[in-house]
């Protein structure tokens, strides 16, 4: 049985691509992982080894002789992984439609183009997230990765929405959770490992505030 697969809505995609990879010599993380929910409908995972994304899709589904499937795709088909758009992918060739308002419409195609099924093991992705009992930590971040994170709220269609990190300490992977997100998503982003000055106010804040008289 060949791969089949449904994401019902499409900015899960574009969401995805933010985490993954860009190094060549680790294929298995430079494209997107699909595998089936225990709840039902499809999860979509991708990472760099720093940054997670993962998603639920509910009304998704995925049909693969084998337990998941690895997917990479172009940005001709990524360019139209927005709100309110549906992928399928089968036999190599991926489709994004645009749904219509109109009752017993059928979608309409806006996109179709290769994709390429990568053939590797994704990691054990569950074995790094974030325990339980997490909480604001003192730790600190890669702002391009932090940067990011604000890529996927606004593939989301929240450009302006706030961010949560959690935790456990300092030195363990954090949750990323985005407000007002109507998807079942979250985030997962390691901290740097660096020495930051202690958090106190600094004493070159403080004085007088200059006046006219002092001019």
């Amino acid at each position: 049985m060949s791969t089949k697969l449904l994401i019902s809505n499409a900015a899960h995609i574009a969401a995805a691509q933010v985490c993954v990879s860009k190094e060549e010599t680790r294929y298995y993380l430079v494209g997107i992982h699909f595998e089936p929910a225990p709840q039902g409908g499809v999860l979509i995972i991708s990472t760099d080894g720093v940054r997670m994304s993962i998603a639920h899709d509910p009304d998704g589904y995925l049909e693969t002789d084998n337990p998941s499937v690895i997917v990479n795709f172009g940005k001709d088909i990524l360019k139209h992984c927005k709100p309110g758009n549906v992928l399928e992918y089968a036999d190599g060739k991926a489709t994004v439609s645009r749904t219509l308002d109109r009752v017993g419409a059928e979608p309409e195609q806006i996109a179709i183009a290769m994709a390429t099924e990568i053939d590797g093991k994704f990691p054990e992705w569950r074995r790094v997230l974030p325990s339980d009992g997490h909480r604001c930590t003192n730790a600190g971040f890669n702002s391009g990765y932090l940067a990011d994170f604000h890529k996927i709220a606004k593939a989301y269609g929240w450009p302006t929405a706030a961010m949560q990190i959690t935790g456990a300490d300092a030195k363990s992977p954090h949750w990323v959770v985005i407000s007002g997100l109507d998807v079942e998503w979250r985030g997962v982003l390691m901290p740097v490992q660096e020495t930051f000055p202690e958090l106190e106010r600094p004493d070159w804040v403080d004085g007088k505030a200059p006046t006219e008289a002092d001019a």
